[in-house]
């Protein structure tokens, strides 16, 4: 009888594991296509499969707004800022002439999770074209066209942590099953970026890209499963005790 029941609280115990380990959802968040409504917006939320994924478009370009309007990702408008001048206008997330020097966004979830894959469009490897990706959480990474070994040696490429980004079938500027860890709230800031001081004799310079937008997949906070694992445990050493009073009555 001790057996069975010691048998069954451990059932119990890998059961709760188990659903702390396994209770993750996944989430789509797709830019572009005036999907979310952000054309004319400096900032919102999104909410998807119980997700919610805020975006903003930097702090440093007050009066500039989202352009969500092409269906290849959203872009940047930064006319109305004062001081700088957008100098591919509001179809590119781009570089700006004045006291800054290119167009950012911010993004982060309320909830701790994972991103699976992160779409980019219009990162060309001639122009050497980048976008850069660091979080508050230490991440940072920098996106070039799979391609650029082919135009430069990419040793001579200062930027950090380089990433590549494929076209196929499937792909077309895009990073899948990249796998970024992140807490909830962890602030994401992505800003475009291009190599100029590598490019060949002639070659065209960049002209600005777009953020497709990312898939999540949302991951228990280690205190809720902590928390699980306390509650099934104490069940199983409640259960043993019981148990073995009743054999030593018997």
């Amino acid at each position: 009888m001790i057996c069975r029941k010691w048998l069954s609280a451990w059932t119990i115990l890998v059961g709760s594991l188990s659903i702390a380990s396994t209770s993750g959802f996944a989430a789509s968040f797709p830019l572009g296509g005036d999907a979310n409504g952000l054309s004319g917006l400096s900032s919102k939320t999104l909410t998807a499969d119980g997700i919610a994924m805020s975006i903003s478009v930097v702090a440093n370009l007050p009066g500039a707004v989202f352009n969500e309007f092409d269906f290849r990702g959203v872009t940047i408008d930064s006319a109305a800022v004062a001081g700088v001048t957008d100098i591919e206008g509001n179809g590119k997330i781009n570089l700006v002439a004045g006291p800054v020097a290119t167009e950012s966004l911010t993004f982060s979830f309320d909830t701790a999770g994972v991103i699976d894959d992160i779409f980019f469009d219009g990162i060309t490897d001639d122009a050497l074209e980048f976008f850069r990706l660091q979080s508050t959480g230490g991440y940072l990474a920098t996106f070039f066209d799979f391609e650029i070994p082919n135009v430069v040696d990419v040793g001579l490429i200062t930027e950090p942590n380089i990433e590549y980004l494929f076209t196929d079938a499937v792909a077309n500027d895009d990073r899948l099953g990249i796998n970024i860890l992140f807490q909830a709230g962890e602030v994401f800031t992505l800003s475009y970026g291009q190599v100029d001081s590598l490019l060949p004799v002639g070659a065209e310079r960049g002209n600005g890209a777009r953020f497709g937008g990312v898939n999540v997949h949302a991951v228990p906070e280690p205190a809720g499963s902590m928390f699980l694992i306390v509650v099934a445990t104490a069940a199983v050493a409640n259960w043993r005790r019981r148990s073995i009073k009743s054999a030593w009555r018997r």
